[in-house]
C-alpha cells in the first residue's frame, strides 16, 4: 500500500487545461482534489466534481491503453494521479468498479444487452445499485439480479445480465458483480427484458431522486467557477478519499 501511495502524484492544473485527449496512451485516472473537470466523447459528457476520479473506467482490466474521451479542466484544479496498479489492491477493487460503473456499462452496452437502453436508465440503476467481490467455493443469491463486471459466477449463466433469483448458487470463480438494489425484481420480473426493467425503475424512482437532485445541486451551487474555499478541498489519505460518495453532473448524449 505505501508503494502505490509513493506512485500517487498531485498536479495542479489551470481552468481551460487538457488532463488528457481521446487518443493519448493511458497514464493513470485522476482524482479530484479541488476544482471540477469536464470529461467528453461520443459517449459521454459530465462534468466531475470534488471526489470523483476522471478516467477511472481506465483502471479497470480489459479496457483500452489509450483514452477514449477528453477531460478539460472548467475551474483551477487540483488532481491526484492514480497509477493503473491500483486495481491489483484488492481493498480498491470494488470502490474502483463502484465509481466507473456508468461508463463501464456505457462503454460495454452490446455485452450487457442495452444498446438500445435511455442512458439516463444506465446511470439511474448504476448510481443505485452496490458492486461486490464474489470469492470461488462460497453461496450467494441473486435476489434482484445484477450486472456481471467480471469473471464468471457460477456455471449456468450466460450473458453478463443476472435475473433475480432465491436460488442459492455456489460461486466458481472469483466475479465482481454489481448487484441491483432493493426491490428491483418486482421491475424485472419474468418475460421483459433488462432494458425494460431499466426503464420501469427508473419510472418508479423518478420523484424520490429527483427530491435528492435538488439537495445535490443546492449543495455545488456554492462552489466558485474560478476558486473553491479551503473547506472545499478535499484533505487526508488517499485511502479514505477513494471511499468518499461522489455525485456527476452529466450531460445526456443522444443516441442514433
Amino acid at each position: 500500500m505505501n508503494f502505490l501511495l509513493s506512485k500517487i502524484i498531485e498536479r495542479k492544473y489551470q481552468p481551460d487545461t487538457y488532463v488528457f485527449e481521446e487518443g493519448d496512451e493511458f497514464k493513470g485516472a485522476f482524482f479530484i482534489i479541488r476544482g471540477r473537470v469536464n470529461e467528453k466523447s461520443s459517449w459521454v459528457d459530465q462534468e466531475l466534481i470534488i471526489g470523483n476520479i476522471v478516467g477511472v473506467q481506465y483502471l479497470l482490466p480489459g479496457l483500452s491503453n489509450t483514452y477514449l474521451s477528453t477531460a478539460k479542466t472548467l475551474t483551477y484544479a487540483i488532481l491526484a494521479i492514480i497509477p493503473k496498479e491500483i486495481i491489483e489492491y484488492q481493498g480498491f477493487v470494488c470502490d474502483l468498479y463502484k465509481e466507473a460503473a456508468e461508463e463501464y456499462i456505457l462503454l460495454n452496452q452490446r455485452i450487457f444487452g442495452l444498446t438500445d437502453t435511455n442512458e439516463k436508465h444506465i446511470i439511474r440503476i448504476a448510481g443505485a445499485s452496490t458492486v461486490i467481490k464474489l470469492n470461488k467455493g462460497k453461496n450467494a443469491t441473486f435476489k434482484e439480479g445484477g450486472l456481471v463486471f467480471k469473471g464468471l459466477p457460477y456455471s449456468k449463466l450466460k450473458s453478463h445480465t443476472i435475473r433475480p433469483s432465491e436460488k442459492i448458487r455456489e460461486i466458481n470463480e472469483e466475479s465482481i458483480v454489481m448487484m441491483f438494489p432493493k426491490d428491483f425484481s418486482l421491475c424485472f420480473y419474468k418475460g421483459i427484458s433488462i432494458s425494460e426493467a431499466l426503464k420501469n425503475f427508473y419510472v418508479k424512482t423518478s420523484n424520490r431522486v429527483n427530491i435528492a437532485k435538488e439537495c445535490q445541486v443546492e449543495d455545488i451551487s456554492s462552489m466558485g467557477d474560478s476558486r473553491i474555499d479551503e473547506s472545499q478541498v478535499i484533505t487526508g489519505g488517499f485511502e479514505s478519499l477513494i471511499k468518499r460518495s461522489t455525485y456527476k453532473q452529466r450531460t445526456i448524449v443522444p443516441t442514433n
